[in-house]
């Protein structure tokens, strides 16, 4: 893989190298925090440069167009922007934490933003479907089916016809060549798009298809997990921004959400590829309900049934018994003091169900910060937490709650009864954190430990309303 990588950054290297000009973005600032400037280089956020202000700002050169930026600071990232040929663009940090920026001269910029919000609001329209799909494909209810994939190709023509709107703006506007490779289109479409531009004489054929051609090649799913945001992950960024361990945690959680979220879009815009199918065959990382089923529309129907996504569908199965919205069935179980409980009797408040076990050292990493979120909010009456563990044997499981002093009640996995069996199919792994709220039903499932700042995010806003 590493090889296959290399080679493909030295490409795009050289093939970019034909794009020099000097131009330059200006930074507006006054805050204290350190900002740096992260470039879009060869399909990956593999340049990060730290901002000198003086009087309040800083110039930083561009070398080569078209290219994609974002500012970075220890809270995260901002919004992308562009700068294009012949484009001065000036950038001006209206909140550092979180990071927003207002941006002024970004004309190739905004068709890319324009390309993203067709896709928004088609990803919106494919949520409204996903209960309709979801009883169809468990029900083998082929009468259901067939419905929900009329919505869907709707859905998909709508798209379509606004991104050949949005592409005929950027031709008249001479600012497709900056934008077309880089946006967020469906690969397919991008190459009917360029056969377009061939037809009409809009552009250099041999570079552009170049570059179309490399881009086909080099951004894959497993590319964007592996190389895409890498020197954000595990590189110098996170040495040279100095933070401490709250801060790196709180940093990653925020980048391996955008790093999701990119490999979602991937696997979307090339769904039926054999490259993507063998990947997720091999490797899930669409871990959410919504970007398993979200992903699983988009394929075909002999896709579908190639056995390569056996494990995927499963697990789409599995996630969908504990989504956002379902209603939280009751189970029983006895307590480490031997003490009989129930989900129903937390009914009326908030309680975080926290999957863990002695043996699993990210569990126990997260176990402050979920103390902390208890030590807060358990005085009022209306939060608690239950710690579900799945160590196999129940001396070491003691041992564990002993250690970490552990104040909640905490019951083990195997343990327990359901009123429905299938309930916990989709705790797959650990740490997994389910939030249930007052009435029952779901309100958060994630898993990761990186995790925590997403659920201590959501646990805090809920009590501050």
């Amino acid at each position: 893989m590493m090889n296959k990588v290399k080679y493909i950054i030295i490409a795009c290297m050289l093939f970019v190298s034909a794009f020099v000009c000097g131009q330059q973005v200006k930074i507006e600032y006054t805050g204290t925090d350190s900002l740096w400037v992260s470039e879009l280089y060869a399909f990956a956020w593999n340049k990060q440069v730290p901002l000198n202000f003086e009087n309040g700002v800083a110039v930083y050169k561009v070398n080569r167009t078209p290219k994609v930026f974002r500012l970075v600071s220890k809270s995260g990232f901002s919004s992308l922007f562009m700068v294009g040929e012949d484009e001065e663009v000036k950038i001006k940090i209206v909140e550092s934490r979180p990071l927003k920026i207002q941006v002024e001269g970004d004309k190739s910029g905004i068709f890319y933003h324009l390309f993203d919000e067709i896709n928004q609001q088609y990803i919106a329209g494919k949520q409204g479907l996903i209960e309709d799909y979801m009883e169809a494909h468990l029900n083998a209810d082929t009468v259901l089916a067939g419905l929900v994939k009329k919505k869907l190709d709707k859905l998909r023509d709508k798209r379509e016809k606004a991104y050949w709107k949005v592409f005929r703006r950027a031709v008249n506007a001479k600012k497709i060549n900056d934008v077309l490779i880089i946006s967020n289109i469906p690969l397919e479409l991008k190459y009917r798009m360029f056969d377009q531009l061939k037809q009409e004489n809009m552009i250099e054929v041999d570079q552009v298809r170049k570059m179309l051609d490399l881009y086909a090649k080099v951004y894959t799913p497993a590319y964007v997990f592996n190389v895409f945001f890498y020197p954000c992950m595990w590189g110098d960024l996170l040495n040279m921004q100095g933070m401490n361990k709250t801060e790196r945690n709180e940093f990653i959680s925020v980048t391996k959400k955008d790093m999701e979220y990119a490999y979602y879009l991937a696997a979307c815009n090339r769904a039926c590829s054999r490259e993507v199918l063998e990947d997720l065959s091999s490797v899930i990382q669409l871990k959410s309900f919504d970007y398993l089923v979200g992903y699983h529309m988009e394929l075909d129907e002999q896709a579908k049934k190639d056995t390569l996504l056996r494990s995927l569908t499963e697990e789409m199965e599995k996630t969908y018994l504990t989504r956002s919205g379902i209603l939280f069935e009751n189970f029983t179980a006895e307590t480490s003091q031997r003490e009989k409980i129930g989900l129903s009797d937390y009914r009326g408040k908030y309680v975080l169900l926290d999957f863990w076990a002695s043996w699993c050292g990210p569990c126990r990493n997260i176990l402050p910060e979920i103390r902390g979120l208890y030590d807060k909010y358990y005085p009022s009456g209306k939060f608690d937490v239950l710690g579900i563990s799945k160590d196999k044997e129940r001396q070491k499981w003691l041992e564990g709650i002993k250690e970490e002093s552990l104040p909640w009640k905490n019951v083990l996995f195997s343990e327990v009864k359901l009123s429905d069996e299938q309930q916990f199919n989709s705790v797959t792994s650990l740490p997994q954190l389910i939030l249930i709220g007052p009435d029952g039903k779901v309100l958060l499932n994630v898993c990761g430990a990186d995790k925590i700042v997403q659920m201590r995010d959501t646990i805090d806003n809920l009590f501050a309303k």
